[in-house]
């Protein structure tokens, strides 16, 4: 996608008109959401006079490319709730004042942070970027990923794959129920 937003730069500027960057992207069977993406662009100054940064587009749809937008903006204040403004850094707090610390009644614990991440597709409010930029069929249907291990009866298994269109022949999918609940 590159190369042909090169070649359709005929000035060599790295700015392209808008609707054509996007036309680019539904040629390659990406359809990103344009407000989205527009406010996005505008974050890191890849968009000016309804014409964009070709390059920083790219990047942007990369999911490997971060970014260092600082978010804070003069307009929003930071809301901070009374457990964050009371118990937040409060043994630092203590520390710096050089009071005693009195561990029997304190609980300072840090916040745990998992060191590990899952794979953050389709977790509906636990989501990311780019589930957010552009997401799954599973995210249109409010599906999670918790949604595939939940246990179904067999009714609901067996009208599932007749409203896919798969019809077993003859007894097929009792014998395969069977088969499947005795592995349990």
């Amino acid at each position: 996608m590159l190369e042909m937003y090169k070649s359709l730069d005929k000035e060599s500027t790295g700015w392209l008109p808008r609707e054509q960057v996007y036309e680019v992207c539904y040629q390659h069977q990406i359809r990103p959401d344009k407000k989205l993406f527009d406010v996005a662009l505008d974050l890191i100054h890849a968009i000016k006079n309804d014409r964009v940064r070709y390059d920083l587009f790219m990047d942007l749809l990369d999911p490997n490319v971060m970014f260092s937008v600082d978010l804070k903006n003069e307009n929003h204040h930071e809301y901070i709730s009374t457990y964050k403004n009371d118990y937040e850094n409060r043994s630092s707090q203590n520390v710096r004042s050089n009071k005693k610390i009195d561990y029997t009644c304190t609980y300072d614990y840090p916040p745990v942070k998992p060191a590990v991440f899952a794979h953050q597709d389709s977790f509906g409010s636990e989501t990311d970027v780019k589930t957010v930029l552009s997401p799954t069929i599973f995210t249109l249907y409010g599906l999670t990923y918790r949604d595939f291990f939940i246990e179904r009866s067999k009714e609901v298994i067996q009208k599932l794959f007749k409203d896919a269109g798969i019809n077993l022949p003859n007894d097929t999918f009792n014998l395969i129920w069977d088969i499947a609940s005795q592995k349990k």
